[in-house]
């Protein structure tokens, strides 16, 4: 019987391991010895801080750039040349970039790819574009248009939907850790709080 419910708990443990590593943020209100500002922290010691008082806006957005889906957030902080960028890369598949394509172009343009070989091709796009760039960042100058901007690149969109979510709940003062009913519930605020990303 001792075994049995020591073998629960540890597949409870690895459960909750699993899904921690699957959104990877973590938030840590009022960490910061100076409460004028909050911090995004990434792996191997990137980070971004800001006065929070400062935050002109905050925004969520998803576009295509070549041949990527894009997910990117952005903070613009006040009085500064500098606006945060938090993104995401997907590669697009076939099928996506064959129902982008106009419907006059002929059809012997737009490729249909078997099931079995889109599965290979985007895998082998997954695999290739994490080896490639990993989560750094790529600029290209002077093509790119991102020269004021600090940028930071996460591997899963999940974790930085969670993120944005998280981040504007706070921003606008809806985040409450004892619930929306409770009188005495106090609000999480951006106030010398870090945000630390997988």
């Amino acid at each position: 019987m001792l075994m049995r419910r020591l073998a629960i708990l540890s597949i409870l443990a690895l459960g909750s391991l699993a899904c921690n590593s699957l959104w990877g943020l973590n938030i840590q209100q009022g960490a910061l010895p100076n409460k004028r500002l909050f911090a995004v922290e990434f792996p191997n010691g990137l980070s971004f801080y800001a006065r929070h008082d400062r935050i002109n806006s905050a925004s969520m957005q998803r576009y295509q750039s070549g041949p990527y889906l894009v997910t990117e957030m952005v903070i613009d902080i006040a009085d500064s040349d500098v606006l945060l960028r938090v993104y995401h890369t997907e590669l697009m598949t076939t099928q996506r970039i064959t129902e982008r394509t106009p419907d006059e172009v002929p059809g012997a343009i737009r490729p249909d790819v078997p099931d079995a070989v889109q599965k290979l091709i985007d895998r082998g796009r997954k695999g290739t574009d994490r080896l490639a760039t990993g989560d750094m960042v790529v600029k290209d100058y002077p093509t790119s248009t991102h020269a004021k901007t600090v940028e930071f690149r996460v591997s899963q969109k999940e974790e930085l939907e969670n993120f944005y979510q998280r981040f504007i709940s706070i921003f606008t003062g809806q985040d409450s850790p004892a619930g929306d009913d409770d009188a005495n519930a106090t609000r999480i605020t951006l106030a010398g709080t870090i945000f630390t990303l997988q």
